[in-house]
């Protein structure tokens, strides 16, 4: 027995082991590239369902944000504050935006009138500012009427918003 024959039998054995072993390798590789998927896909539908839980909390949290808004505007046209006015009508502004960005992104709310409602009461809050700069009690009677209807149509519809966002299941489902 030399070296050159146990040398070609090694090289015989390893060549026939190798092809069985590359194989299973390969079928490791492929099992644990599907784990990782899996992992992945996992991992992506909790993130959505993360997102859509953000959306409906803050939904649920801006609602009586914007009945309270809603109380203090009623207030300032009351008491004819124009800087109170001027102050929540700002707030209103922003708190409604907000609102419609949310129900914009989902389809079941997108199909509501409450999206196109939010819109008018923001570009109605928008105009208080400029309207209230000049004293005119003609601009006041108009502006605070336009502004008192637009966020009282959004407030009516908030309670059907509200019955919505909290009847939806926690299963991730709820866009």
């Amino acid at each position: 027995m030399t070296w050159s024959y146990v040398y070609s039998v090694v090289d015989v054995v390893s060549t026939v082991l190798s092809v069985p072993l590359a194989v299973g390798g390969f079928w490791i590789a492929i099992a644990q590239i599907r784990k990782t998927r899996r992992a992945a896909e996992s991992a992506l539908d909790t993130a959505a369902k993360a997102r859509a839980d953000a959306r409906r909390a803050g939904i649920l949290v801006l609602i009586p944000q914007l009945q309270r808004i809603e109380d203090h505007i009623e207030r300032a046209v009351d008491t004819q504050s124009a800087d109170l006015l001027t102050a929540w009508a700002s707030t209103w502004r922003w708190q409604a935006s907000q609102l419609n960005h949310y129900l914009l992104r989902d389809p079941l709310t997108n199909s509501t009138p409450l999206p196109q409602l939010l819109q008018a009461s923001v570009l109605a809050a928008a105009t208080v500012k400029r309207s209230l700069g000049n004293g005119n009690p003609t601009a006041w009677a108009r502006t605070t009427k336009r502004l008192g209807e637009s966020v009282a149509a959004v407030t009516n519809e908030l309670g059907g918003l509200a019955v919505h966002y909290t009847e939806l299941p926690d299963d991730g489902n709820s866009s």
